[in-house]
């Protein structure tokens, strides 16, 4: 029997991974075989890195913080242009219909945020395939922890 491209006695076969990267094959056969390869490398490998960054980020915490206040301090223009495109954000998703009662329901909810919360958009302001509003009804309180690990989901 013929050796095959690894040594071993099996020869790769038309339409698999091993015959795409090998003979340089472009059939469709061989193409699908090789980006479904691909796709569930890059599933497991991004779901490994993303643990891998989680646990670096828990454990250098501090180092993270006067990481980020030390940039902030070097690029002010920068730092700025996020918060004033974040508020935008916020402002834009503020209906015109939303009474001053209910603008100063949610400046109170705010301002009665527990110590270790955050107030989060439950539908998020600038969500994947949804936007959230910026109303009372729409926030709630969360840890903090928690809130930092939802990002822009519901």
């Amino acid at each position: 029997m013929p050796k095959g491209i690894f040594g071993n006695n099996k020869v790769s076969e038309h339409g698999t991974n091993s015959y795409y990267n090998y003979h340089k094959c472009r059939c469709d056969a061989c193409r699908k075989a090789h980006a479904e390869t691909n796709r569930s490398y890059n599933l497991t490998w991004a779901r490994q890195h993303k643990e891998e960054q989680r646990q670096y980020q828990m454990a250098h915490q501090e180092h993270i913080r006067h990481v980020l206040r030390q940039w902030k301090q070097i690029n002010p223009g920068k730092y700025n242009s996020y918060r004033a495109k974040r508020r935008a954000i916020t402002l834009q998703a503020i209906p015109k219909w939303l009474t001053k009662e209910q603008l100063e329901q949610m400046k109170q909810f705010y301002m009665n945020r527990p110590e270790g919360y955050h107030v989060d958009h439950i539908y998020p302001l600038q969500g994947e395939g949804s936007c959230g509003l910026h109303v009372p009804w729409n926030l709630q309180y969360l840890p903090a922890s928690e809130n930092l690990s939802k990002g822009n989901r519901l």
